[in-house]
């Protein structure tokens, strides 16, 4: 039961990234940049010129064959295409030379984020209708309700401007990396509070975790090991769907403290009209969201064998 719920899972996977893939090709397509005019310039190049490089790239040919030759590239061979631009380096390379950034970046902040989302969530379930779980809505509509850009404005003016405590820029050293991750942490951490501190209420609720109260089993036994077992489903797939929310936050992210990651890639690019390398990079983020989720549903599948029928 698990291999066949496993193997639906990415089926379903591989059918979302081709339809990703489909989706850049269209807009590639739909786009009113020439790539022959962006590589070439319009200074006076002739057509002669245009025409040889058109059939060098494939555009002369049907729109379902340079579909079929696209998608072939990415399969086979990983093939993006060429930046536009410079030395004209595969847009593949560009992307994970940059992308070890935004990973560090996105690791360290999923992994505080969660931290701190499900340990406050849970403070806040124990202690329901207390001044603590008052607090912990209170935090938990703050963080939503702010944007991460306010967020990391904030963090940066509060600890790198005033109490000069924190390095306002980069990310190639511990004090340059609190505050981005604090960023896309805080953000993070107001909805999985939120999920987290509903899903405890309805587990701490359970005939089984009372019987538990009434032997007179220890608290935290109860609330860590069996509590949070059960609650643990809705909690992993809600982080799994913020990944999403977690790249676009990294691209922001990575714009207000100066690093180098992708999102500088991707604006830096698109303002060039540079449309490999964006699409590049639109598809393997893409891709990396459907990994993340494809792992955290199997995982669910292992916790509660009910998802698996």
């Amino acid at each position: 039961m698990n291999f066949k719920y496993i193997l639906k899972k990415i089926l379903y996977a591989f059918i979302m990234f081709i339809s990703i893939c489909l989706i850049i090709f269209l807009m590639l397509k739909l786009m009113p940049t020439d790539p022959v005019d962006t590589l070439l310039g319009h200074k006076g190049v002739s057509e002669s010129t245009k025409i040889d490089l058109r059939k060098k790239l494939g555009l002369d040919k049907p729109v379902l064959i340079q579909l079929k030759n696209y998608l072939i590239k990415i399969f086979t061979k990983f093939d993006f295409g060429e930046s536009y631009y410079g030395d004209r380096k595969p847009a593949l390379s560009l992307f994970l030379k940059k992308f070890k950034e935004t990973l560090k970046l996105s690791f360290f902040s999923i992994l505080l984020g969660s931290f701190i989302g499900i340990f406050l969530g849970i403070k806040a379930a124990i202690y329901q209708y207390t001044k603590t779980d008052y607090f912990m809505i209170f935090f938990s509509v703050i963080m939503i309700s702010l944007p991460t850009f306010i967020i990391g404005f904030l963090l940066k003016v509060i600890f790198g401007v005033y109490l000069k405590w924190l390095p306002l820029s980069g990310f190639n050293s511990i004090p340059k990396m609190i505050l981005p991750i604090m960023t896309i942490s805080l953000s993070l951490s107001g909805s999985i509070l939120r999920i987290t501190r509903i899903n405890m209420i309805k587990t701490l609720e359970q005939p089984y975790i009372l019987t538990a109260y009434a032997k007179g089993l220890n608290k935290n036994t109860i609330v860590y090991k069996h509590a949070l077992k059960n609650a643990a489903i809705p909690i992993i797939s809600y982080i799994g769907l913020s990944f999403s929310f977690l790249i676009s936050g990294s691209i922001i992210t990575e714009k207000i403290f100066s690093i180098r990651g992708i999102g500088s890639l991707i604006i830096e690019h698109f303002n060039q009209n540079d449309l490999f390398v964006v699409s590049c990079c639109v598809i393997l983020l893409s891709l990396f969201v459907i990994c993340v989720n494809l792992i955290l549903e199997i995982i669910c599948s292992f916790l509660d064998p009910k998802l698996k029928l």
